[in-house]
């Protein structure tokens, strides 16, 4: 069996890696997020982001533009559950590029982007 100063700094390095790779996704993406989500003008929405760990909240009606850096969460929710809308996101970096669109259907409350160097959708249900 090694002894413990054979593993104390390659547990401590991992410890490192791993606390410094959780308080990245907390503060946010570096790269640029922007959402574009659009339905019948006028219908009323809120959103949620997430920006260097700050929760921000916005109501608004459509259309609705939004971009910023450093957002690691995006929530759209419809203040109707009978009201379409379609919600299109886009990521940049400078190094890649992604672009992910979505409609939400009657009876869907809403949808939550994540964004970790790229996007990833889920549709919130009712």
């Amino acid at each position: 069996m090694k002894p413990l100063n054979y593993y104390f700094p390659r547990i401590a390095a991992w410890l490192i890696l791993f606390t410094a790779l959780g308080c990245a996704s907390l503060t946010g993406d570096s790269g640029t997020t922007s959402v574009h989500v659009t339905g019948p003008a006028g219908t009323r929405f809120t959103a949620d982001y997430w920006q260097q760990g700050e929760r921000v909240r916005v109501a608004a009606t459509l259309p609705w533009d939004f971009e910023n850096q450093h957002i690691s969460k995006i929530e759209v929710q419809k203040a109707n559950p009978g009201d379409i809308l379609t919600v299109e996101a886009h990521y940049t970096d400078g190094k890649s590029q992604t672009m992910l669109t979505r409609t939400l259907p009657v009876g869907t409350r809403g949808l939550s982007i994540a964004v970790q160097h790229g996007l990833i959708m889920k549709t919130l249900s009712n």
